[in-house]
């Protein structure tokens, strides 16, 4: 009896100190520990790839992503004065749920140090903390109408974001489980936080892109423009060099205008129209047309130059930019070779480039030609074309006739710096002879010698160029304006052997609205920025010397 006793005493004292111990565990649990047993609670979130970089041909990153955290406010939770005031000062314009019925967003992004720091405040443990990535851009302005943007869930939206997206985003991402502080619990792929998507290669040259976009928004400035344009690209690959927008919404439209914005290209146009006349053998350089003293009527219209010239041959009439003469020549080919010339030049149809929201301009079907509509046409009315289309239409002049679609991606370079993908050139098509291009180019070279363009010589060089001064067209009072122009410039250099094709363009421009006068110390001053980049030599024989008072 008394052994029995003794066994029950130590048994009770056993079973004593086992509950003492698991009732202090508890309490322990509840209090000091508190906080572990909080961060343990789980959270999901859709991870994705670090996204890849956009960068230049010299390799400078133009965009790139950093990692950070997504704050969220946890189900059930809300928040006192002191700690919507905490997170109020981490993001501007934070909206707070008085009782959160499901998790809610407060904080989009905070970066490591930032978050490392909310960590340590005890508001901590009513959030969640999801891996996310933020999009950083260098230079704004300059780049944003090509790199685009992207959305919240950091993919692309619009631009170079949106037409590589599949290649800088590196796969869809995968949901994973976390704990409260953002520490990694369950994932088929552990090293999803830590790999990057592909990066991508452009053809820009980033110092020629830069320098662009000064005298661009410089021309826009002198000349209160609404905006302006310019693109530099090489005819024979086409590469785009550069290829900028400026203005006053430059950093903020949700397009590329270069791309999605169609004008009447205007004087510039008359390439296609005496390439055509050419072609087709019903006019030579020397042949003479009466161009009626500067104003002409026909089938009820009245069309007008800007001087009133008299004979003029067809290399004339494009040097001195005749509208009178370049419509005869027009009549001449007709509307069948027009349209031809036109389509095989790319106007009416999108170029190809692997940007969004591309415009394919307008280029009307012969069948609903008006009786008017080849004089228009001729002198580029009555048709519409984005600066990237008029671009690649000096370019068919430049490389020999041949039609080549525009690119901007030089090539695609894995994380791990594996280039998978490097663009080559594609000829879409021969526009004209060889012989018909050579003839045209040296009717440019005379335009920018002694005609509306020389105010873009350079002393050794010989450059190329064509002029364009178009009215736009008021829609609300049904006609042409008198008073606002789309003026522009395009060309290239050097004449024996162009290289680069060079498109610059004024929307609305004051005052002064002639291209060859508002475009052209923004096209002379990119030639020679590019002889200084690339080391382009002078010709060997230049034509005639710099004028003393150009500008």
């Amino acid at each position: 009896m008394p052994q029995s006793n003794a066994r029950f005493t130590i048994i009770s004292i056993f079973f004593a100190l086992l509950f003492t111990a698991l009732g202090l565990r508890i309490i322990y649990l509840h209090t000091v520990k508190k906080n572990v047993i909080t961060s343990s609670r789980r959270a999901f979130g859709k991870v994705k790839k670090l996204r890849g970089n956009i960068i230049t041909s010299e390799g400078n990153i133009i965009a790139s992503s950093i990692r950070g955290k997504r704050i969220f406010l946890r189900k059930g939770e809300h928040l006192t004065g002191g700690e919507k005031a905490l997170l109020a000062r981490m993001e501007t314009d934070l909206q707070f749920p008085d009782a959160s019925a499901s998790r809610q967003l407060l904080i989009k992004f905070l970066s490591p140090a930032e978050t490392e720091a909310l960590r340590q405040n005890p508001v901590a443990q009513k959030l969640e903390f999801i891996p996310a990535q933020k999009r950083i851009y260098l230079d704004s302005p300059v780049y944003s109408p090509i790199c685009g943007f992207t959305n919240y869930e950091n993919a692309g939206a619009g631009g170079l974001e949106y037409g590589y997206n599949k290649e800088l985003e590196g796969g869809q991402g995968e949901i994973i489980e976390i704990d409260a502080t953002g520490k990694l619990l369950l994932s088929n792929d552990p090293d999803m936080l830590h790999a990057g998507g592909d990066s991508v290669k452009l053809t820009i040259n980033g110092r020629l892109q830069e320098f662009l976009y000064r005298q661009i928004d410089l021309a826009v400035s002198r000349y209160r423009a609404r905006s302006g344009y310019g693109i530099v690209m090489e005819p024979h690959t086409g590469k785009i060099l550069a290829a900028v927008m400026a203005g006053p919404d430059a950093d903020s439209l949700l397009k590329n205008p270069i791309i999605s914005d169609a004008v009447e290209p205007g004087s510039t146009f008359k390439i296609v129209t005496v390439a055509a006349a050419i072609e087709n053998g019903v006019v030579t350089p020397e042949d003479k047309f009466f161009c009626e003293n500067g104003s002409f009527e026909f089938a009820g219209i009245k069309i007008s130059d800007h001087d009133p010239y008299g004979w003029l041959t067809v290399s004339d009439i494009i040097k001195f930019s005749s509208n009178i003469g370049i419509c005869k020549v027009g009549s001449l080919a007709g509307r069948n070779a027009l349209y031809k010339a036109a389509r095989d030049f790319g106007f009416g149809c999108p170029t190809g480039i692997k940007l969004p929201g591309e415009a394919r301009g307008l280029l009307k079907r012969i069948d609903t030609w008006e009786s008017t509509s080849l004089n228009y046409i001729s002198f580029g009315q009555e048709i519409a074309a984005t600066p990237l289309q008029i671009a690649q239409s000096f370019a068919v002049i430049a490389n020999g006739g041949v039609l080549i679609k525009p690119c901007i991606l030089e090539s695609i370079i894995e994380a791990s710096g594996k280039k998978v993908h490097k663009t080559k050139p594609v000829r879409i098509r021969r526009a004209i002879t060889k012989k018909t291009s050579d003839t045209v180019k040296e009717m440019l070279f005379q335009v920018v010698e002694g005609g509306t363009g020389v105010n873009v010589r350079l002393q050794g060089w010989e450059i190329c160029g064509k002029t364009g001064t178009a009215q736009k067209f008021d829609t609300k009072a049904g006609k042409y304006s008198e008073k606002t122009y789309f003026s522009s410039l395009g060309g290239f250099f050097p004449k024996q052997d162009p290289k680069f094709v060079i498109f610059i363009a004024l929307d609305e421009p004051q005052e002064h609205y002639y291209g060859g006068i508002v475009c052209a110390d923004a096209f002379r001053q990119t030639v020679k920025e590019i002889i200084d980049i690339y080391g382009i030599a002078p010709a060997a024989a230049a034509g005639g010397g710099e004028k003393k008072n150009e500008t």
